[in-house]
């Protein structure tokens, strides 16, 4: 039994650290409950001749055994055994003494809380929000069942995840900013023309040639499987959805939440039909949730999307998942815009690596890089997946755009730096770069603004 009551004390754990503070001080009151139920007990032990503190020697799961145990001068490594034969064991299960039944209800209660806070999670996520895998032959960074990074990359366990969350240090972000929304943007930005507008996040709104491209679209309060729980917006989309102009082309980088949104991709399909670019795998997802116009795209292959603008779809270093069976499924990467006006480039949810001088190589000098520069810490952890303020200024000297944008910041709190953090630490990086704000934009969420014409 001793080992039974291990686990049950290790599903406590892991469920107050998944389930979140509300129920974590439910379960946190229903022991303290249970422990005044133990204290109630003391008369039937006090036979066993043990001190009255006895019950104190291994918090509320101190039972009869550990007081018998200590009575009989047994070490405490020995009272791990706490639920064996003998009438101590049975006099708790079966009391009819009320604070005694009311403790014993309490433990049950609590154990079945933590355990649900555990195995509802992984059955939803095992079961209901994992997403299609992808179906189709091996190639250098896909062995028929998982896509790979080509470059080290460090995969976390869910050890590195309860560490991470156990030992984590956020810093508190501001309550929600209601900031108001940018004016609408231009309804067509023709020729070589190029205006950039930051949305929120990953979404940004493209415009030249007369074609409107939106990054990552995210319109929703939550980035979550669910639309009542996970990480809620602490600003506001910078354009309102019905101020958008007509929408021609969507892209997606990969499946995370704060990056693929049904719920917006439907809103999208229905009112704009647009032409929608997503990795390898993830066309079967939105055609099972009725979303049209769908097209998987492998690393490096390219696609015409109107006359003289040309999307490729670009390696970067990542991962994907929607759910507990779905982690490295499809795939992940950015994208590449050959347009009359110069090349536009999206990173998207990335690492350092040595893609970017890949895509320096391949595409030439970008007009517009836009660049992830949040959602980096703690290091050890984000490292492989998110890279830092400074590690966006190296790869902004790889590429050498005329200018980068900073996005993938201060609209959720995916991460332990603060709201802002980014921002200071890309200026801070900048200098020790010997560049200039006007080499790296940071826009407001909703404001939007012309690039320069390449010399």
């Amino acid at each position: 039994m001793g080992g039974i009551i291990a686990v049950i004390f290790l599903g406590v754990c892991a469920g107050m650290a998944a389930a979140g503070v509300p129920t974590m001080a439910l379960i946190f009151g229903l022991m303290v409950v249970f422990r005044l139920g133990i204290r109630g007990t003391w008369a039937e032990y006090a036979h066993l001749g043990a001190p009255r503190d006895a019950c104190d020697a291994w918090d509320c799961w101190a039972l009869a055994r550990t007081v018998r145990l200590k009575a009989h001068g047994a070490d405490f490594a020995s009272s791990i055994s706490i639920f064996s034969a003998g009438p101590p064991r049975m006099s708790f299960f079966t009391s009819k003494k009320p604070r005694v039944r009311l403790a014993r209800w309490s433990l049950y209660l609590s154990t079945g809380l933590a355990f649900g806070a555990v195995l509802i999670p992984l059955f939803l996520g095992a079961c209901v929000f994992s997403a299609p895998g992808y179906n189709g032959p091996v190639s250098d960074h896909f062995d028929g069942e998982r896509f790979h990074n080509l470059e080290p990359f460090g995969e976390k366990s869910f050890g590195d995840v309860m560490k991470w969350r156990w030992t984590s240090s956020k810093t508190p972000w501001p309550d929600k900013r209601g900031l108001p929304p940018g004016p609408p943007p231009p309804r067509r930005v023709e020729g070589e023309e190029l205006r950039v507008t930051f949305v929120n996040h990953a979404t940004v709104l493209i415009q030249t040639a007369g074609l409107n491209i939106l990054t990552d679209p995210v319109w929703s309060e939550r980035t979550s499987p669910v639309s009542w729980a996970g990480p809620k917006r602490q600003k506001d989309a910078g354009i309102l959805y019905e101020d958008l102009p007509p929408i021609d082309l969507v892209v997606i980088s990969h499946n995370h939440y704060d990056h693929l949104d049904i719920a917006t991709l439907k809103k999208l399909s229905a009112d704009h039909a647009p032409l929608i670019l997503v990795p390898l795998g993830n066309a079967a997802l939105l055609q099972a949730n009725g979303i049209a116009n769908a097209r998987d795209l492998d690393w490096w292959e390219s696609v015409d999307v109107a006359p003289g603008v040309r999307a490729t779809f670009t390696r970067c270093q990542h991962w994907s998942s929607r759910g507990t069976r779905d982690r490295f499924k499809t795939l992940w990467g950015g994208f590449a815009f050959e347009t009359p006006g110069g090349l536009v480039y999206y990173s998207g949810d990335t690492g350092f690596g040595t893609f970017y001088n890949e895509v320096r190589e391949r595409f030439g000098r970008p007009r517009l890089a836009l660049l992830p520069i949040g959602a980096y810490e703690p290091r050890w952890f984000m490292k492989s997946a998110h890279q830092n303020p400074e590690e966006a200024v190296q790869a902004h000297n790889v590429l050498q755009p005329l200018v980068s944008l900073g996005v993938h910041w201060g609209t959720w709190q995916l991460t332990d730096e603060g709201m802002d953090a980014p921002v200071v630490a890309l200026d801070a990086a900048l200098e020790n770069a010997g560049l200039t704000p006007e080499d790296f934009w940071v826009l407001d969420n909703g404001q939007g603004r012309d690039v320069p014409a390449m010399p």
